[in-house]
């Protein structure tokens, strides 16, 4: 390779010319009259400038990255209307319930037409599988929350702390609670294969703390009644397809988790005998119980 200098760079080993000079320079030195140009503020086309070569990269460069920063916006503001329409869904499900939610009340409440809500949720179906989505995973943060901060503790005591955490979580969310736990909605069929899977984890903090204490030899093993064939099979399909447990810790979290539902249940719904102020003593009994029955004595 030739690595002679020239009055207006170096050939490099690549066979490129590494320039040196400013814009100002190369214009001197091979354009004749370009300097006058500059002067006057022209834009100088030089040929093979690895400046100017640069500066072509450098403009698609920023061409790109205005793009993509446009189509992040157009992101970021279509989920932000999405999320503005599920908390409309949410507070109409509070006032009136589950069974009266309306896509057209909803777009009237946020001064949208019913064709532009159609854009971001194409039927009610999806608004409503999006927000049962939505609550199951709300739970299961809760509860994965508190069993990861508990989990040096005894299992006994996890156990009662997931209950009461799921009975907080119920009173602060109750128009949650009510769409994944409360009456079904009409004309409205969960999509097993996108739900399946969330609502199994809202159970996963429970199961393990069972399990926990089936490891630790404090579980009553097996667990009575014994399982009926049928029963059992279930137990175990439903094991293989999301929680890879034994069946019968799948049947105690199962069994318990609609134990603390009822007593919620009742409780939202204002059926608690008179006498009871509220909730908490009663609740606090049933953790024990559930605990004393499944604890081996």
């Amino acid at each position: 390779m030739d690595n002679r200098r020239s009055s207006i760079g170096r050939i490099s080993p690549l066979g490129k010319v590494r320039w040196k000079w400013n814009s100002s320079q190369w214009a001197k030195a091979i354009l004749p009259g370009s300097m006058d140009r500059l002067q006057k503020g022209w834009k100088v086309w030089i040929p093979h400038c690895s400046c100017f070569r640069t500066s072509r990269l450098h403009t698609r460069s920023i061409d790109m990255h205005e793009k993509k920063s446009t189509i992040g916006r157009r992101e970021r503001l279509q989920q932000m209307t999405k999320e503005e329409i599920k908390q409309a869904a949410w507070a109409q499900i509070h006032a009136n319930g589950a069974s009266a939610l309306s896509l057209r009340g909803i777009a009237s409440s946020l001064g949208l037409s019913a064709p532009a809500l159609y854009r971001y949720f194409p039927s009610k179906q999806e608004l409503v599988t999006a927000l049962i989505l939505d609550a199951f995973d709300s739970l299961r943060l809760a509860l994965d929350a508190t069993a990861q901060r508990l989990e040096a503790l005894p299992w006994q005591t996890r156990l009662r702390e997931l209950g009461l955490t799921y009975r907080r979580w119920a009173l602060e969310q109750p128009a949650a609670f009510r769409l994944i736990f409360g009456e079904p909605i009409n004309d409205y069929e969960a999509p097993w294969e996108q739900t399946m899977q969330i609502a199994g984890a809202s159970l996963t903090a429970l199961i393990r703390t069972i399990d926990d204490a089936r490891a630790c030899g404090d579980l009553q093993q097996p667990v009575q009644p014994i399982a009926s064939p049928g029963l059992l099979a279930a137990l175990q399909a439903w094991s293989d397809a999301i929680h890879h447990v034994h069946p019968d810790i799948l049947y105690l979290a199962f069994t318990i988790a609609t134990r603390v539902q009822g007593l919620m249940m009742v409780e939202l719904g204002q059926q608690l005998p008179p006498f009871f102020p509220n909730g908490d003593e009663l609740f606090a009994r049933e953790l024990e119980r559930i605990v004393l029955e499944i604890e081996n004595r």
